[in-house]
């Protein structure tokens, strides 16, 4: 699992990273997704992560985009404007990192931390309103999604 700023020295480790192809999930956010492709992202990022997914042999997991090395690409549809605050990402981060432990493949892990993460978000934003809650208050919102979908 890699996110933040491991995402940041990816690129210039490539090589390194080989022994993990397809067993690494990356979680990178924009400006992220721009540094491992070498260029600009654009309006597509379904094309981008698949981009990333191929280049690193990783399940890639940007914005409302999961694909797969192999060139599947599957579109989350939940999630709210307000899981863009600090430390978000690293709470979905540690939803596929547990749900890898537990067994899950690296697609099968990154497709369901992506919806568990929006649909925490999604419960935030009705109870708290669309911005303004804290990363912190999507683990309790985790545990319940989880245990509403017998995970």
């Amino acid at each position: 699992m890699l996110d933040a700023f491991a995402l940041g020295v990816a690129a210039d480790v490539a090589d390194q990273l080989a022994p993990l192809r397809g067993r690494l999930v990356m979680t990178p956010n924009s400006g992220e997704a721009e540094h491992l492709l070498g260029r600009e992202c654009g309006d597509d990022d379904a094309a981008d992560a698949r981009a990333i997914a191929e280049r690193f042999g990783a399940v890639v997991a940007l914005s409302d985009v999961i694909a797969a090395p192999d060139g599947r690409v599957w579109a989350k549809g939940t999630g709210a404007g307000g899981l863009g605050t600090s430390g978000s990402g690293d709470v979905s981060s540690g939803v596929v990192v547990g749900l890898l432990a537990r067994g899950a493949e690296p697609e099968q892990a990154a497709a369901w931390a992506s919806y568990v993460h929006a649909a925490a978000g999604d419960r935030l934003a009705v109870q708290v309103g669309p911005l303004g809650y804290l990363a912190s208050e999507l683990l309790t919102e985790i545990r319940r999604v989880l245990v509403e979908l017998g995970g």
